[in-house]
């Protein structure tokens, strides 16, 4: 945390960002906002959505300091990162084995082929020659 803390220019969001890294580090199945804020210790999502959605920090410089990190720790000189960008289908659509999941009723955004998505995940990963 100590790489990125000075990206939160107030105290409030440094604290929800170790929060939410470290929520996202643990054990917890299922990690979304609600998840990650129960573990955190909060009682709703609202803070760790307020952290992501409208806190000030620069998205371009943390993702430097990650790549940083794991150039450290992880690297080789020859790798590549690869993030993806996936769209996630709403709870309730038909999934292509043919099950169907929990309805959920909440405001869709973009799109999964012809199935409405509720907005993107993001998936870092790396490849080696080793």
């Amino acid at each position: 945390m100590a790489r990125i803390a000075s990206r939160f220019h107030r105290v409030e969001p440094r604290r929800r960002a170790r929060a939410y890294l470290l929520g996202l580090l643990s054990q917890v199945p299922g990690k979304n906002c609600w998840t990650i804020a129960e573990t955190a210790g909060d009682r709703s999502p609202d803070g760790m959505q307020q952290l992501l959605n409208s806190a000030s920090w620069d998205p371009n410089a943390l993702r430097d300091d990650l790549h940083g990190y794991v150039s450290e720790h992880l690297g080789d000189p020859d790798g590549v990162l690869i993030v993806d960008e996936t769209g996630c289908a709403p709870r309730g659509a038909e999934e292509p084995c043919g099950r169907r999941s929990p309805p959920l009723v909440i405001a869709v955004t973009g799109e999964a082929g012809d199935r409405p998505t509720l907005g993107s995940g993001v998936r870092p990963g790396a490849v080696s020659t080793t």
